[in-house]
């Protein structure tokens, strides 16, 4: 070791000597040695007052931690620095902040301004020490410290917006997320948050990079500055604008600008995700319970919906359930704290349920006080609904509502904003029951003005106009929600209903009884309803009623007697008929209507006809008509009447009917007289075998779905065994009134005319109440069969081929229906798939009306009827699954005809049409591209000799000599106009059943661009085209052969198609094989391998082909 080494090292020995002592003196508060020794280090004051020997902290350090202001000015003057410690990397200035030592901080910040952005290994910074042990003022120092300017940085807020500078960022996160406005919201410091809510920085909108009409970037300010109004800006006129001016009058606010270029903002981020949950902290100060806390971040803007997201993966299901066992927001922590007070706070500041997650724990914790508040939430004022005030009570005793006679207004004794209860659930959370007072509290939402009313649950309830209590598992409804008089819309489907309440449930049935006047719709689906109450039915507005899905297994007669209703879904019970008569239930259908009619008519008693059962002798005399036309005005006159009684009070208004998926074996007896009205009925996915009689269905009936049973047999007509039969009885519950003579009822008596034999089918009419009056269903107009067992298609009643006579159509004559004997004679759709059908009827054409018809699913039907072809209208044909033999096979499966193309090939066969060998040629491209070659070689080719076209060839005509044998060495001289010849094309090799040659009118159309405008008047359909265009061109000719297409498609729609390509011959020579295919290969994706092309504007591309110049 040299001698200069072993001084080095003696006097490091005794730096630390002094270092030492002059540590301890710091440690112990001895600022009186502390000066002496530092007096004595002399120059060495500085060294040894910065050394830090063993990662140990410096003196300044441990005077500031200590608290010992004169000591840490007097190591300041000894040149002491603010260094962090190597590895803690705490400072000076965070350990001052850190324990509240408010000289000392402020000491550091005027020395080491520099360390206000310094961060621990804990990336706290000491405005984190400052809210973490609640020193108010030490943030209030750290705040308003005016720093160097070379310290500031530029900071956004979340929009991008505002831009402000600030020394340090306000919202930096410690290593477990934590903020400062965080912190300070854990521990509930209200003084600390809204010392930072507080907090204002002046800020500026950020600047926006443009690009000017030079190309150059353009830096502007997002606001614009305020400019006055000018006539050209706002197009007013200097009149108009003077007169603004004079009134002081401007389009835009003259004492402020559009959006102010400069203002102040808070830079605290209170919507922040911070901490180990990754939450807010307005959740941290709802789960703490810091009511006052959570108020000042609600005023300053916090967002009460965000959800705490302690996972990455945004998709993961425990984003959305509780997390660390706590709530991921703070409406759901709320309930769980059975907090009202913080619960109602959110709510105001538009906290919303939106997962259910709140309500689930409301229900869960049977906290009915917070669930009453939630559910409260959900009510909604309603714009379309207005309240029954007809249905309000009477005004109660003003001295008993208010003191005052003169504070009485409308609004105070009742409601005026209609209300919608909107407690359907889309999530997993389920209402098990519902209180009155819910129902209350929501209205008085809506209406404050009821709260101190007397009678405020009968009041507000008033108010309700429209109820969803769908998705839920209520067991039961309360009598009162049937009671609400400006009830509109009532939904309780998808629940766990087993029982309607019901008037027998109290003996003061005043009490227990529906009263919704204005009740219109109705639904109780999915339900597990057993029985329905008749009261329901005589809700006097009801229209619509859905009770599908139930276990009903019989409706009450009452059904038919439902002032209004027009729908009717009953599908998926267990019903096995519909409600008939009691009288008809009592008789068990003995009387015949023949002879219940004739009672009512001969007895004193009108509303004892149908109630007597004694037996009454009737002498039938015949009548002698001298003018048969006075018969059959008089059955018109009483069909008249009967059109006109079921529009009358007591009628069924029902439109549609739907019971399907129930247990049904037959049509029901009793709906043409119960349900007169009916247009929709659905039977389908029940046991029905037969379709029944065409008198068993309403003759109103427009739409009849009887899919998926087991039908195999067609309507046919009710045979007439005896009086008894249930199928000519009158199911009506109306007395008809008896009015007119003798004659009237004539009508509807059996009459025995003489020298006439009375066919069945006036027997049937004549036999049958006036509801079966009819033999065909003439307003009928879809049909659906499919997934039956019929083995045929019948049009007619079975009894076609014994029962048409001369007399019988006399008779269909005499009740005024059409000599057709269709059932269905106005049908335009019929679905008749997956049957056991063999065959299509050839009469089936004559249902002209036909529009959609579904034959598919019928393996044995190998062809159709040419007859078809008459079916005009006919726009929809299924054959898929039918094994059809060709060309109907092939012309189906290529998906390239239509429904129209088929019916038009059938008509074709059905009129024994012809193929006419004959077509035009229509031959289109630019000038000088060969279309005139072409004709010539394709003439030439063809065998054929010279035509008289071909003689006269416009260039003859104009005096020019033309050799087409041979060509000459400067090409054909180009075509002017039109030129028009025939080419007849003949196979070399004839096929066994060709049909001779093809003649081909051939329309050659000069290219020069002068005749473009004339082209259209020739272009026509039923013609092929040949459109030609120049390999060598490349995409500049591919561009006019779409040009070419456009104008086909839009004179010619569908028309056909071949494209050309000429000068095949230079390919090779001045142009590359592989640029020739690629072409080809851009025609067949853009042209013909293209479906639907009609769709984007283009005619049928059949082909594309290339040709030489020099020949074919």
């Amino acid at each position: 070791m040299s001698e200069s080494d072993s001084d080095v090292d003696a006097r490091e020995q005794v730096r630390m000597i002094k270092h030492r002592e002059l540590r301890n003196a710091v440690i112990n508060g001895d600022e009186r040695t502390v000066c002496v020794l530092l007096e004595a280090l002399g120059s060495e004051r500085e060294v040894v007052t910065n050394m830090a020997p063993a990662g140990a902290n410096t003196l300044l350090y441990l005077a500031s931690q200590a608290g010992y202001e004169g000591i840490t000015n007097r190591l300041l003057d000894a040149g002491a620095d603010g260094r962090s410690h190597a590895v803690t990397k705490y400072s000076p200035l965070y350990v001052a902040v850190h324990h509240g030592y408010y000289n000392i901080a402020k000491l550091m910040l005027e020395r080491f301004p520099e360390l206000i952005k310094q961060p621990t290994v804990e990336r706290w910074l000491p405005i984190h020490a400052a809210c973490i042990n609640g020193h108010i003022p030490l943030l209030e120092l750290l705040i308003g410290f005016k720093y160097p300017q070379n310290l500031y940085s530029t900071y956004r807020d979340v929009e991008g917006q505002w831009e402000w500078r600030l020394p340090f960022d306000p919202n930096a996160q410690d290593v477990t997320g934590q903020t400062s406005l965080y912190i300070a919201s854990i521990l509930g410091n209200k003084s600390l948050v809204n010392l930072l809510l507080k907090w204002r920085v002046k800020c500026q909108k950020t600047v926006a990079i443009e690009v000017d009409g030079n190309g150059k970037d353009a830096t502007r300010n997002s606001s614009s500055s305020s400019t006055p109004i000018t006539p050209t800006r706002k197009r007013i006129s200097f009149g108009i604008q003077a007169i603004m001016l004079k009134l002081n009058i401007t389009g835009e606010d003259d004492n402020r600008v559009d959006e102010e270029k400069e203002s102040e903002i808070c830079p605290i981020n209170l919507n922040l995700l911070c901490g180990a949950a990754r939450e807010t902290a307005l959740l941290a100060a709802v789960r703490g319970g810091f009511i006052d806390v959570a108020k000042l971040l609600l005023e300053h803007g916090a967002n009460p919906n965000i959800i705490a997201k302690p996972v990455e993966d945004q998709n993961d299901p425990k984003c959305i359930e509780e997390i660390y066992g706590l709530s991921n927001i703070p409406i759901t922590e709320a309930c769980k704290q059975h907090s009202l007070p913080m619960l109602e706070l959110l709510l105001k500041y538009g906290a919303r349920d939106a997962n259910g997650t709140a309500l689930s724990v409301a229900i869960s914790s049977e906290d009915e006080v917070i669930l009453n508040s939630l559910l409260a939430q959900r009510v909604h004022p309603d714009s379309d609904y207005k309240i029954h005030k007809k249905g309000l009570p009477e005004p109660i005793d003003v001295n008993a509502f208010l003191p005052s006679a003169a504070n009485i207004s409308y609004s105070a004794m009742f409601p005026n904003v209609p209300t919608i209860i909107d407690w359907h659930n889309n999530t997993n959370v389920h209402l098990s029951f519902v209180r009155i007072n819910w129902l209350v509290n929501g209205v008085l939402k809506l209406n404050p003005k009821l709260q101190g009313h007397p009678m405020v649950n009968e009041i507000t309830l008033t108010a309700i106009t429209r109820i969803d209590f769908s998705h839920n598992s209520l067991s039961n409804i309360p009598m009162e929600i049937f009671k609400l008089v400006s009830l509109k819309y009532l939904n309780i489907a998808q629940n766990k209903i087993s029982s309607l309440p019901s008037t027998e449930q109290s003996l003061n049935t005043a009490k227990y009884s529906y009263n919704c006047p204005v009740l219109e719709e109705l639904f109780m689906q999915d339900n597990r309803l057993v029985t329905i109450p008749t009261e329901i039915f005589h809700l006097p507005s009801l229209t619509i009623l859905d009770i599908s899905n139930n276990k009903l297994q019989e409706m009450p007669f009452d059904m038919w007697k439902a002032p209004k209703l027009r729908e009717l879904n009953i599908a998926f019970n267990l019903l096995r008929d519909l409600p008939v008569p009691p009288m008809q239930q009592a008789l068990k259908s003995h009387l015949s209507l023949e002879k219940l009619q004739t009672d009512s008519f001969l007895s004193a008693d009108p509303t004892n006809a149908y109630n007597s059962n004694k037996q009454r002798q009737l002498d039938f005399h015949q009548l002698i008509h001298r003018n048969i036309w006075a018969n059959s005005l008089e059955i018109t006159d009483n069909e008249m009447k009967w059109n006109k009684s079921k529009q009358e009070e007591g009628f069924s208004k029902l439109n549609s009917l739907n019971i399907a998926n129930n247990l049904f074996t037959s049509i029901p007896v009793a709906l043409p007289c119960l349900a007169a009205n009916l247009t929709r009925l659905n039977m389908s996915y029940n046991s029905l075998r037969s379709m029944g009689h065409v008198t068993s269905y309403p003759s109103t009936l427009k739409q009849l779905d009887l899919s998926h049973n087991e039908i195999s047999c067609w309507p046919s007509l009710p045979r007439i065994t005896n009086d008894s039969d249930p199928h000519l009885l009158c199911y009506s519950f109306i007395d008809q009134p008896i009015t007119g003579s003798a004659d009237d009822s004539n009508a509807y008596v059996k009459p025995v005319l003489s020298g006439k034999t009375t066919t069945f089918r006036s027997t049937v009419l004549k036999s049958v109440c006036q509801h079966r009056r009819h033999l065909k269903l003439e307003s009928l107009r879809t049909l659906i069969l499919a997934d039956n067992l019929l083995t045929r298609i019948q049009l007619s009643t079975d009894d076609v081929t014994t029962l048409f006579n001369e007399s019988d159509d006399a008779d269909w004559s005499v009740v005024g229906v059409n000599k057709s004997k269709l059932i269905f004679p106005n049908l335009s759709m019929l679905d008749i798939s997956n049957n056991c059908l063999k065959e299509i009827p050839t009469s089936l054409h004559e249902l002209n009306s036909l529009s959609v018809l579904n034959i598919s699913g019928n393996v044995n039907i190998t062809d159709l009827p040419p007859h078809l072809g008459l079916l005009s209208r006919l726009w929809n044909l299924n054959t898929r699954g039918c094994l059809l033999q060709e060309p109907l096979k092939s012309m189906i499966e290529s998906k390239k005809y239509k429904t129209m193309d088929i019916i038009g090939y059938l008509k074709s066969i059905y009129e024994n049409s012809v193929i006419y060998a004959r077509m035009k040629l229509m031959v289109v491209g630019v000038q000088g591209i060969g279309k005139t070659t072409l004709l010539d070689l394709l003439r030439q080719g063809g065998g054929s000799q010279k035509t008289r076209a071909s003689e006269n060839h416009w260039t003859k005509r104009m005096g020019h000599k033309r050799n087409t044998s041979k060509l000459n060495n400067k090409g054909n001289i180009s075509t002017v106009g039109v030129d028009i010849g025939t080419w007849v094309c003949e196979k070399r090799k004839k096929a066994p059943g060709s049909h001779g040659p093809v003649i081909f009118r051939t329309w050659d159309f000069g290219g020069q661009k002068e005749y473009y405008a004339t082209h259209q008047y020739f272009l026509s359909k039923r013609s092929l085209y040949l459109v030609l265009w120049k390999i060598t061109d490349g995409h500049k000719g591919l561009s006019e052969i779409l040009q070419w297409l456009g104008n086909i498609q839009a004179r010619a729609p569908n028309s056909a198609v071949i494209i050309v390509g000429t000068h095949f011959d230079a390919v090779g020579e001045t142009f590359s094989a592989q640029q020739a295919e690629e072409l080809q290969q851009i025609i067949r994706e853009k042209f013909i391998a293209i479906p639907d092309a009609e769709k984007i504007g283009l005619p049928r591309v059949i082909d594309s082909i290339e040709i030489s110049c020099r020949a074919l």
